[in-house]
């Protein structure tokens, strides 16, 4: 028995250097996933946030890209609606300088005598075709001079030949503050009425349609035997042509048809009907 005992406790001794052993390995083996868990963790951490940060790098680059090619978008739209603005000033500034160069014909047509009054010895160049009054037939060609004019009619007579003669040479918003002070030194003299009916043609041409009707009126409303009230009232069928109030429009122009028959205003306000028409307009 105790023979038994002593070999138990021999192979027990035999064993015990092979379980320290063991147990040293597996404690080797946890020290060494110790030490490496804490780099390999940092190193996964690492490579997982270079790729986020490059990730939303990409997705600001591309937001970017984006944003650029929706302002070239909107600056080629822009640049486009500026040039289409540009060509249609031009056009305006176009038909309203043929209307300064056309004018004396107009003017004629109107009824207004230029030759007359450069007979009678009237010198207001290129501006005083559009005057309806006749100078006094009493005064002689010798002494009509601005010695024989009242003062204050000097004054309106050189207003408006400065006034015209920036329009005619297209300085429009001058040719608008000279008119205008003008009429406020003078609201009903002589030129009162034509410096109305150019006033309404610049803000028509620049687009100005409620002040265009406001001179217009003043010319066919209050001067009603004027030689410009014929072109002011088609003028007046334009601007409401323009707002696209057809109806109105049409009564303007047949207007003028029946009040000016013969004319070159009823003429032109033929040729709007005709244009309507064929627009659909009416």
């Amino acid at each position: 028995m105790k023979n038994k005992a002593l070999k138990a406790f021999k192979a027990f001794l035999l064993m015990l250097p092979l379980c320290f052993a063991e147990v040293a390995w597996s404690l080797a083996e946890v020290e060494s996933r110790s030490d490496r868990s804490p780099q390999q963790n940092w190193s996964n951490q690492a490579s997982e946030g270079e790729q986020n940060t490059s990730l939303s790098t990409l997705q600001k680059i591309e937001y970017l890209q984006r944003e650029m090619m929706e302002l070239r978008g909107k600056l080629e739209e822009q640049g486009y609606q500026l040039q289409q603005v540009q060509e249609q000033n031009k056009k305006l500034y176009m038909d309203l300088d043929k209307r300064l160069r056309d004018s004396p014909t107009a003017a004629k047509a109107a009824g207004t005598s230029s030759t007359a009054q450069s007979e009678q010895g009237l010198d207001l160049n290129a501006a005083s075709r559009f005057v309806s009054e006749e100078p006094d037939p009493g005064l002689k060609t010798s002494t009509i001079n601005a010695a024989t004019m009242p003062a204050n009619a000097v004054n309106d007579e050189k207003a408006y030949q400065t006034a015209y003669r920036l329009l005619q040479n297209r300085d429009f918003d001058g040719a608008v503050k000279a008119f205008n002070v003008m009429l406020e030194q003078s609201p009903q003299g002589k030129y009162a009425p034509n410096a109305h009916y150019w006033l309404g043609e610049i803000h028509l041409t620049k687009g100005n349609l409620e002040k265009a009707a406001e001179d217009f009126n003043v010319v066919y409303r209050q001067y009603p035997q004027h030689p410009k009230a014929a072109d002011s009232l088609l003028k007046l069928g334009y601007v409401e042509y323009k707002k696209g109030q057809w109806k109105r429009s049409k009564e303007l122009l047949n207007q003028v048809k029946s009040q000016y028959p013969g004319t070159t205003s009823a003429q032109l306000a033929d040729s709007r009907l005709q244009r309507m028409q064929q627009e659909g307009h009416i």
